[in-house]
Parts: structure tokens; C-alpha cells; sequence
């Protein structure tokens, strides 16, 4: 019957699949905005007043909410993106980015409005979606529709008129002779600039402000076309910094937002300052000493705008009386508050592509960079420790709780590489390589850009165990452990008597004893000159007083035994490049480049990242047979839930890992952190972890999630809002929107956790209160026209495009209808009522003329037939005169 009992162990046993542990591309979604990654290159705001956030890093265009600061991603996978702007009449998002203008619906689709995949220019009058652009930057939305481009690479502004048309504003095409600026007073289109950056326009006026960038000036054209330098070189340096420079360079300006009273804001990136000029064109400074700041300076927050560093501010947008700036190269977006002038972080932690302190694994974002890879370790006290050489930090994940922690390295620096016995956490790390735990339980790092071995103690502190050597005559020799000068540290593993083996450049194998000197193994000639033995060797694990080392030039593993110091190889044809073997003895497969190791105690078997044949491989110990665990020989990415020999994996980008209790193989992949699970898995979860279903549901079985109470989705990352959908029209009591968990945003009139309660009207004006404008109460919806606010008696605040007395009239000159009110109601309303009114009393007064003929008519043709009757009959008695008389007085 055993045999049944296994059966059915196999049979019900899930498959094994591959799994996510750590790692995320979201950035900081979800988050609140300060702790996000990024690099802002654009700002503007919705009507909501929700901060719209060009991210060029990370390539998408992202959200912070105004109402809990939390930040999301609206589109993504935009390559080159330069600018966003929000027009405000219907929250469509305007943006830039490669060849292209496009524009992000209020329904999240992304149309095209102007350019293409290439390069190029069109003649003016071209129909937009059919033109070709050059590197477009700023682009803004004019009040009346209109679209303005400042399309860089072709040196011109261009605008998209209501026509659906692209039409040339200013600037010729100068790509093959420049002779400097030109071409004020007179038209802006024959106008000479030089990549231009920034456009925009004055709401009210109509006027367009140019940053002629390449020319370090900024420019206007007037209504009549006319274009004209408002700021040259000379008014454009400011600060007491730039004061102080014997020759200082020219202005940069980049992007504007222009006000309605003319007002321009501006950054100017050769200085790193934010300023603006009046319409005098005079310029004084808002934010930025002149000093280009850098990121192992203070944050800035707090202090005076006036008085802080910036780096290189690009976006700009103004909400609220209060100025945004993208600051690019320090990763934030920093807003000068209109009370203070005081400089705030508001978005970004002032690294690009760092992200998550005490938050689950799969939330984090890893570094990754040009042959940086993630290193990975996993020691015997539930931890898995990761070399971010990207990020230059060492954190840790727990195995149980994913939790991940930064245990030393501040981040990218220029200082502190070679600092020791400091705190870990204020320490500089370069290029942490490989990792192994003391027998006291404390990291030993290979820390190759520090050339030396280092060791992060129990207290914190991080110290120098070998290496940072100054004098040359140690080249090649035996010394001390703090004389020793490596010229690489790639790899380092213990033996069993203590001493730790340190893998040096091409291969050099060198010894750190408990004595604390420092010797070489291999590499070294009685001549104390280097003898090169191993090819590109980067990689080994240890296994007793035997080194397994991944000989990647000769495309073979070897076993390196310390005692004999002999070398065999274990897999693979020496100087034989290829891929064969699987199910035979590893020593005669093919092999093509092998790089990361690792061993499996449990099972004994050694696994080999086999990077040009794109797989893992692993080599029974016990049988000397290989075989493939993971990858199916193509290059691409390994798929979160595929069978492990199905899918494509990256190579390039991997090291691999064992845990020492569970035998599971472990692989960095890029950003990412994958492993082997036999366990029913969620959308790469395990079923099992915490943090499955988002950690809002459980996981029944493959990629299917039962979500808790008051959250819904695939995965359950959607909150409801008084377990009612966000999607449902009864949502917030139908009176807002859901935006978070059990947090509604009200609309205008009501409030309460769940909109239930009515906003209180303000109380009406006293009944003696002049506040009419035009004979019309100062809150009806047609006051001043519908097109301003009725400040106080026939004084009316109008909107933006309108004036007059009463708003009345529409200043651009473009077709428009207003509405002529008098008191509540239209011109022609009114002008029919009066003249409804006086025919009514016209008619009523003749009614009640011709009533009163009427009756005298009637009268008098009573008595006319008294006396014909008397003059008729004149022979009658007098008694029926008298009986007519009585009846008449009756």
C-alpha cells in the first residue's frame, strides 16, 4: 500500500514554478510621494489640484493625490520623456517624450497628437498627426485650445490651431548655419533661435514667452506677431553667487509658466535657480543661490528658498500661489511656499532608483545598472543578505516576514569608500561582491570597489579585515592583512579551519589567515610576478577545503583543494565552448561561459549559472551526472508562474543562491528576486507568504485570489470604501469617489468619512447688503455675466479671458458668445417680459375703454327709445306714463 501513499503524494503535489521574491517595478506606487523613487523632469497640476509628475527615469507619468499624498503611475513605458501639462477645461494630460506629442485622456488612453517614431520636419499648415517633429520639449495649452510645441531639434515654435493644423510661430530652421540670435522687431517666424526649450502663454493677454535656450535668453511675441527679447544674458544672472564670478556663463533657461499679468517663471539650469521676471522684464531670484547642489548635501528642506542649492531645476508649474520645480538630478519635486518662501520636498527621496526601508520584498525596488548586478547570499539565521552595487547599500530580507532593511551603505556618494570602524549605516559602500557569515554571525563582504575585504560587526560598525594597501612595494607579496593591495575582489568563502579565501584578479587565489597575514595560493611566481592560470574567474563556493571556482574564460567549473593545491575540473571541456551533456558526467558537457555558483549541502549538488547557454545547471556531487534546473537555452526574462524549464531567463543579469536549510534555489534576475516553489502560487506569490493577495486575501489556488473584506481586484490591491466598490455608482453614498481604503473624496457639498453629510451653506448676506452687481445677487450662477465673481456692489472679479464692467466682453479676439444678463435673467428674456408686460397693459386699457362705451352706449340707446315710444303715441293716457316712470324708479 506504500506505493499508493506515494502516488498520491505525487499526484496531488503542485508543480514546480518559478516565484517572485523580492523586487518591484512600481516605484513607489502606492506610497506616499516623498518616499518614491523618480526623476522628475515636468510638473503641472490638475484642477483637482493633484500634482502631475513627468518621471523620465522610470518612464511614465505619474499622479500624487492631493488629497493623502500618495502617488500612482497613469502611463508608463514613455521613452524620453520631457514635459506634461494639464489643460485645465479637461484634465487631459499634454506631454512629450522621443519624437511625439501625445495626450492622456480622462479615460487613461493615450492618442497621438503630433509627431512620429522618427525624426523630421513638416511645412506649416501640415495636419498634426501626420507631421514629423525634433526632440520636442514643453509644450502648453492655450485657454482657447490651442496647442504650442517648442520643438527643440527643428529650432522653431510651433502651435496646433483649432484646425487640427501645425502651423510655424517662430523660428527657422537652422540646423546647418547658425549665426546667433536674430530677428527682433519683425515677424517671429523669419526669427533665428537656437533649441529652444520652453513656451508659454499668458492667459489673458495671449502673448507667447519663448526660453530661447541655446541663445541663454528669453523672448515674446505680441499679438501682432512681432517677436522681441525680453531678457538677455546680462538680466538674466542674479544671486549674490553669480554676483561673485569674474566671468560668469551664460543663462540657461529651460521651461516657463507665464501668469496672467504677465509675470514669467522660469528655471535656468547653468545655475540651478528658479526665478522670475515682471513685465518690466526685470528678474530677481526665487529659489537656488547660483551653486549647483549635490545629492550628499542636506535635503534643503525647511531652509529659504533663496538660500538653498538646487541641482538642476527643469519643470515648473504654480499652484495655488505656490511654485513647483522639478529638480532632476537630486530626484524630488520641490515646492517654494507662497506664506514663507521656505523650500519643501513634496515628491521623490533623492534617488532615482532606490525604494523601500522596512516594507515587504515586493514592494522594493532593487538596483540596477550596467554590469551591476544583484548579489545574493542567504546565511543560516533566516536572512538573505543582497550586494546593490547599483544602489552601493547591503540590505537584508528576512526569509519569514519578507521584510526588507538597509544594513550598511548610504547610497551613491563620493566620500566614504574607504572609511572604517564607522556606523555601516553612514558608511560608503562600492561594489559589495561576495558575502559569507564568521563563525560570530557576522558579514564578511567583498567589497570590491574599496579593494578590500570588509567586515560589518554586531555592534554596527563597519571595518577593514584585508586589503587598502598603499605602498606598491607590496605588489605580488605576502604581508599583512592591511599592507595587502588586491587589484580585484570578486568572491570570498571560509574553510574549515577559519582561514578565508579571497578570489583576485584573473583568477589569483589568495588566503587570509587567522594570524591576519595574507598570502597567495595561486597566481603568484616564485619571481613574485603574476602567472595567470584561471580566465575571468569571478565566482566560487567553498565545500570542505575544496573551492568550487567558475573558470569562465576556459568555459569550465574547477575544484581548487586547499591542503594539496591541485586543480581538477568538474564540469565542463576545457577551452570547449557549448552547450551538451545533460543527463551524462558533467566533466566531459559543454559549458559556455559559466559565472555564479552555488551548493546545496542538503542534496549535494552544485548549481552553475551556465550564462551563454541561458540556464542553470546543477552537477550531482554524488553521481558526477548534470542536468538543466532552469531556462530552455533562449535569452529574454524568466516568466513569474512558467515551469522552470520552459522559460527564457536573463542571463546576463543573474547570480544565484541556495538556502542552506531548504535546499530552494534563489536567482537575481535583473531588479527582480526569483526562486523555485513548489507550493500553489499567486501571481508569483507563494500561497503561503504573508504577503500573497497583496496581503489582503488568500490564494486558492494558482493565480486565483479570494480577497478579505473591503478589498476586491485580481489581486486585492483595490480598497473599497464601506465595502462598496470603487466602480459602483453608490460608492461613497454616490457623492465622491473612492481613492483608498474606507477614504472618500466629496464632492463640493458634502463631507463626512463617507460623504453622508451636507456641506453647510454659507449664510446669506444681510437683507440690506449691497452686494449685487448689475441689480444681480452677488451668489447666482449669472452674476457678472457667468464669467466672474461679484465681489462687492457692481464690482465684478472676472475670469480668466473676460472683462468689462460686467464680464461682459472676451479679449482674445476669437468667436465667443457671452450672455447679457440684467438681475437673474438674459437680455432677451428680460426684453420680453417688458414688452410682454406693456402689451397686457395695453390691452387691458383698451379693454376697459371700449367696456366703458359699452355701457354708455347701452344707456343712451335706452333712453332714445323712451322718446320715441312718448313722440309716437302722444294721444296715450298720462297713466302709463306714470306707470313707466314707477317702473323706471324701481
Amino acid at each position: 500500500m506504500w506505493w499508493l501513499v506515494c502516488v498520491g503524494m505525487m499526484v496531488c503535489a503542485a508543480p514546480t514554478k518559478i516565484a517572485l521574491f523580492g523586487g518591484s517595478s512600481l516605484a513607489g506606487d502606492n506610497y506616499n510621494a516623498t518616499l518614491a523613487n523618480m526623476e522628475p523632469v515636468s510638473v503641472s497640476f490638475t484642477s483637482q489640484g493633484d500634482l502631475i509628475i513627468a518621471d523620465s527615469f522610470n518612464q511614465r507619468i505619474r499622479k500624487v493625490f492631493a488629497s493623502n499624498g500618495t502617488i500612482s503611475t497613469l502611463a508608463f513605458d514613455l521613452k524620453d520623456l520631457r514635459c506634461v501639462h494639464v489643460r485645465q477645461a479637461t484634465g487631459e494630460i499634454f506631454f512629450t517624450h522621443e519624437h511625439y506629442v501625445k495626450k492622456l485622456t480622462t479615460d487613461n488612453k493615450i492618442e497621438l497628437v503630433a509627431g512620429a517614431y522618427f525624426e523630421g520636419e513638416s511645412s506649416s499648415g501640415t495636419p498634426a498627426r501626420a507631421s514629423l517633429l525634433s526632440r520636442p520639449d514643453q509644450v502648453w495649452v492655450h485657454i482657447n485650445g490651442e496647442i504650442y510645441i517648442a520643438d527643440t531639434g527643428n529650432h522653431r515654435i510651433k502651435k496646433i490651431a483649432l484646425d487640427g493644423n501645425l502651423y510655424y510661430v517662430a523660428g527657422i530652421n537652422n540646423n546647418s548655419v547658425y549665426s546667433g540670435p536674430q530677428g527682433d522687431g519683425f515677424s517671429a517666424i523669419h526669427a533665428v533661435m537656437l533649441a529652444p526649450t520652453g513656451v508659454s502663454v499668458s492667459p489673458s493677454t495671449g502673448i507667447i514667452y519663448i526660453a530661447d535656450t541655446g541663445n541663454g535668453i528669453i523672448r515674446r511675441i505680441g499679438l501682432d506677431g512681432i517677436i522681441t527679447t525680453v531678457a538677455n544674458r546680462t538680466q538674466l544672472l542674479t544671486g549674490p553667487y553669480v554676483a561673485k564670478q569674474s566671468n560668469p556663463v551664460n543663462a540657461i533657461p529651460t521651461h516657463l509658466h507665464a501668469q496672467d499679468d504677465n509675470n514669467i517663471y522660469f528655471t535656468d539650469i547653468a545655475y540651478a535657480q528658479l526665478k522670475k521676471m515682471n513685465s518690466k522684464g526685470q528678474v530677481t531670484l526665487i529659489a537656488g543661490t547660483g551653486e549647483i547642489g549635490y545629492r550628499i548635501e542636506s535635503d534643503q528642506n525647511g531652509i529659504q528658498a533663496v538660500h538653498a542649492k538646487l541641482y538642476k531645476p527643469v519643470g515648473i508649474s504654480l499652484h495655488a500661489g505656490n511654485i513647483y520645480v522639478a529638480d532632476v538630478n537630486d530626484f524630488v519635486v520641490r515646492r517654494v511656499a507662497a506664506a514663507d518662501g521656505t523650500l519643501q520636498i513634496v515628491a521623490g527621496n533623492r534617488e532615482r532608483n532606490f525604494f523601500g526601508e522596512q516594507i515587504p520584498s515586493t514592494d522594493v525596488v532593487f538596483g540596477v545598472g550596467p554590469s551591476r548586478k544583484l548579489r545574493l547570499f542567504i546565511g543560516t539565521n533566516g536572512f538573505m543578505y543582497v550586494g546593490d552595487s547599483e544602489l552601493q547599500r547591503i540590505r537584508t530580507i528576512s526569509m519569514s516576514t519578507k521584510i526588507v532593511n538597509t544594513i550598511a551603505g548610504v547610497g551613491p556618494t563620493r566620500t566614504g569608500l574607504y572609511s572604517n570602524n564607522v556606523q555601516a549605516l553612514k558608511a560608503g559602500i562600492s561594489e559589495p561582491l561576495g558575502m559569507v557569515l564568521n563563525s560570530q554571525g557576522e558579514l564578511i563582504v567583498a567589497m570590491n570597489g574599496a579593494l578590500e575585504v570588509k567586515k560589518l560587526g554586531l555592534n554596527g560598525n563597519l571595518t577593514s579585515l584585508a586589503g587598502g594597501g598603499q605602498d606598491d612595494m607590496y605588489y605580488y607579496k605576502n604581508c599583512q592583512a592591511s599592507n595587502a593591495i588586491f587589484f580585484q575582489v570578486y568572491d570570498i568563502a571560509y574553510i574549515p579551519n577559519g582561514d578565508l579565501i579571497i578570489l583576485d584578479y584573473y583568477g589569483a587565489i589568495r588566503r587570509l589567515n587567522g594570524s591576519g597575514w595574507v598570502d597567495y595560493l595561486v597566481g603568484r611566481s616564485p619571481d613574485e610576478t603574476y602567472t595567470p592560470i584561471l580566465s575571468d574567474a569571478e565566482y566560487m563556493v567553498s565545500n570542505g577545503n575544496e573551492i568550487y571556482i567558475a573558470d569562465t574564460g576556459n568555459h569550465v567549473v574547477r575544484t581548487f583543494n586547499v591542503t594539496s593545491q591541485t586543480f581538477t575540473t568538474l564540469a565542463g571541456t576545457l577551452n570547449s565552448q557549448g552547450f551538451g551533456g545533460d543527463g551524462s558526467l558533467a566533466s566531459k558537457a559543454l559549458l559556455n561561459r559559466p559565472t555564479s555558483l552555488a551548493m546545496s549541502f542538503i542534496t549535494r549538488e552544485l548549481y552553475i549559472l551556465d550564462s551563454g547557454n541561458f540556464r542553470i545547471r546543477k552537477v550531482n556531487l554524488t553521481s558526477g551526472i548534470i542536468s538543466t534546473v532552469v531556462g530552455n537555452g533562449s535569452p529574454g526574462v524568466s516568466k513569474i508562474g512558467a515551469f522552470p524549464n520552459s522559460t527564457w531567463i536573463n542571463s546576463e543579469e543573474m547570480t544565484i543562491a541556495i538556502h542552506p536549510t531548504t535546499g530552494v534555489l534563489y536567482y537575481s534576475e535583473g531588479q527582480f528576486i526569483k526562486y523555485l516553489s513548489d507550493n500553489i502560487v499567486c501571481f508569483g506569490i507563494e500561497a503561503t507568504s504573508p504577503i500573497v493577495c497583496n496581503g489582503h486575501g488568500n490564494c486558492l489556488q494558482d493565480d486565483v485570489c479570494s480577497c478579505h473584506l473591503n478589498w476586491e481586484g485580481s489581486t486585492c490591491s483595490i480598497p473599497q470604501c464601506n465595502r462598496t466598490s470603487p466602480t459602483s455608482p453608490n460608492v461613497c453614498n454616490g457623492r465622491g469617489v473612492c481613492i483608498g481604503l474606507d477614504t472618500c473624496k466629496c464632492n463640493d457639498s458634502w463631507q463626512g468619512q463617507f460623504c453622508q453629510n451636507p456641506i453647510t451653506p454659507p449664510p446669506p448676506p444681510p437683507v440690506n447688503s449691497p452686494h449685487t452687481c448689475n441689480g444681480t445677487l452677488y451668489n447666482s450662477t449669472h452674476v457678472c455675466n457667468g464669467n466672474g465673481n461679484c465681489t462687492y456692489k457692481d464690482k465684478c472679479q472676472c475670469n480668466e479671458g473676460y472683462s468689462g464692467l460686467f464680464c461682459e466682453r472676451y479679449n482674445k479676439g476669437y468667436d465667443r458668445v457671452t450672455i447679457c444678463m440684467v438681475g437673474d435673467l438674459t437680455c432677451e428674456v428680460f426684453v420680453g417680459i417688458v414688452i410682454g408686460s406693456v402689451s397686457c397693459v395695453l390691452i387691458s386699457v383698451v379693454a376697459i375703454v371700449c367696456t366703458i362705451m359699452l355701457i354708455i352706449c347701452s344707456i343712451r340707446r335706452k333712453r332714445g327709445r323712451h322718446v320715441f315710444k312718448k313722440r309716437k303715441h302722444p294721444a296715450l293716457p298720462n297713466i302709463e306714463l306714470e306707470s313707466s316712470r314707477s317702473q323706471l324708479n324701481v
